[in-house]
């Protein structure tokens, strides 16, 4: 999940945590403007002046929601044995 730019920083703000709490197992990404201090409540902080590292941050968060997705899997099917 991507929280862009474009809100106010308090409005993120509350927009990550409303997030957190319905999809806890998503990766949340925040993009930040230069004048933005990060974001406490998200996996990544993403400056919005640097598309390159935009599109490497989004791999890694597919990535760690795929691990997570693994994980799940494999608790799931060693409590079925």
């Amino acid at each position: 999940m991507v929280i862009g730019h474009g809100a106010p920083w308090l409005e993120r703000e509350d927009l990550i945590s409303y997030f957190r709490e319905l999809l806890p197992a998503t990766p949340i990404i925040a993009l930040l403007r230069s004048t933005d201090a990060p974001f406490s409540g998200v996996d990544f902080n993403c400056p919005t002046d640097n598309p390159p590292l935009w599109e490497r941050t989004i791999l890694q968060a597919l990535c760690k929601m795929e691990g997570r997705r693994g994980f799940l899997r494999e608790t799931r099917l060693a409590s079925h044995h």
